[in-house]
């Protein structure tokens, strides 16, 4: 199984939405998919046969991104409600960001525990050829980011945060 996540978006994305999931696949690593006219079930099984066991749909309301869905292969969700005020274009900062990264967790609040529970099932273990650390960082109802100390990419607010099972004939 790949590290990382298949991340894509709901239906006819805006460019925010679409800007937001360029960053998550650059610092979470994976693969982002254009999603079409898939359905959930038909993403996740798109994201098994390209390897990944996660996948996150990005989902918008008003022309931004509103909602983090979590997937695992079972269809079991996770939802953060989110919002995001400043999302840096990613085309400038991509050549800077190395490709080979150790993600290291930190956490304050329940909230904040739980939605990096998300991330420990897939960066399980230190990658021993990684040259740098990206920190994730969930604090004070906040995701960022961090390598080697220095903030990159966007802050995303965590308005909430809920797990729930989605019935396998629940198509979106």
């Amino acid at each position: 199984m790949d590290s990382g996540f298949l991340i894509s978006t709901s239906r006819k994305p805006s460019v925010l939405t679409r800007r937001l999931v360029r960053w998550l696949v650059l610092l979470l690593g994976g693969l982002s998919v254009n999603r079409g006219k898939q359905n959930i079930s038909q993403l996740a099984t798109n994201a098994k046969t390209k390897g990944f066991r996660y996948m996150i749909v990005v989902h918008e309301s008003h022309s931004n991104p509103s909602q983090l869905a979590f997937f695992d292969a079972d269809l079991s969700l996770a939802v953060a409600n989110i919002s995001v005020s400043n999302i840096p274009d990613v085309n400038s900062l991509s050549q800077r960001i190395p490709k080979n990264l150790n993600h290291i967790l930190k956490s304050n609040g329940e909230m904040e525990s739980h939605l990096l529970k998300m991330f420990e099932n897939v960066y399980d273990s230190a990658n021993p050829s990684a040259k740098y650390d990206l920190s994730i960082i969930a604090e004070n109802k906040i995701l960022s980011f961090e390598i080697e100390g220095k903030s990159i990419g966007p802050q995303i607010k965590l308005n909430s945060f809920v797990e729930f099972s989605m019935p396998e004939e629940v198509e979106q």
